[in-house]
């Protein structure tokens, strides 16, 4: 999320030219859970900033407060449920998730999550993404990352995808697009 904005802030220039920058960028980014309070003021600010929000959710998922992070991460998929950067963050999420409260299907929803964000042409960094550490475990990781390819026709299914904290995971929803289940 800061990279984009940062990308906003610089006309979308080039900020990074070597993997490995961005890598230290995406380090120090992990490592400031100060963040939070800043995104909220943003939103304050301008309530439709999903860029905003949608990095919000993935840093709450870091900090394991699951509630604000779900629903900042459904309020994005609401929005935009065919964005692949949506789609990414909310893999990143539910794979916090995943982590934090293993239950079965919470891995695979954010497989699913992950596999859409791929399709879409986002997410070329998850091999090395510690937010999806849940993730990398599972032997399913190797094989998406090495064969998934480039856009598609969208999110696939025509459902649109959410997180699931995996603390409910008994109570799947039963509306028509799937959302996160409360952490």
């Amino acid at each position: 999320m800061v990279f984009h904005v940062l990308n906003r802030g610089v006309g979308r220039r080039l900020l990074f030219t070597k993997d490995e920058d961005f890598l230290a960028f995406e380090r120090v980014v992990v490592q400031i859970w100060w963040l939070s309070p800043f995104l909220s003021q943003a939103l304050e600010a301008a309530p439709g900033f999903i860029e905003a929000r949608r990095y919000r959710a993935v840093v709450l998922a870091r900090q394991g407060e699951w509630e604000r992070a779900t629903r900042d991460i459904n309020w994005c998929l609401d929005r935009e449920p065919g964005s692949g950067e949506t789609l990414y963050a909310a893999a990143c999420v539910a794979a916090r998730a995943a982590e934090a409260s293993p239950t079965p299907g919470a891995v695979d929803r954010a497989f699913d999550l992950l596999q859409r964000a791929l399709s879409l042409g986002s997410g070329h960094r998850a091999a090395e993404d510690p937010d999806l550490t849940a993730l990398r475990r599972d032997p399913r990781f190797k094989r998406l990352i090495t064969t998934t390819s480039g856009p598609n026709d969208g999110n696939g299914s025509g459902v649109r995808p959410t997180v699931n904290s995996g603390r409910d995971s008994g109570r799947q929803s039963q509306r028509e697009n799937e959302h996160v289940s409360s952490l």
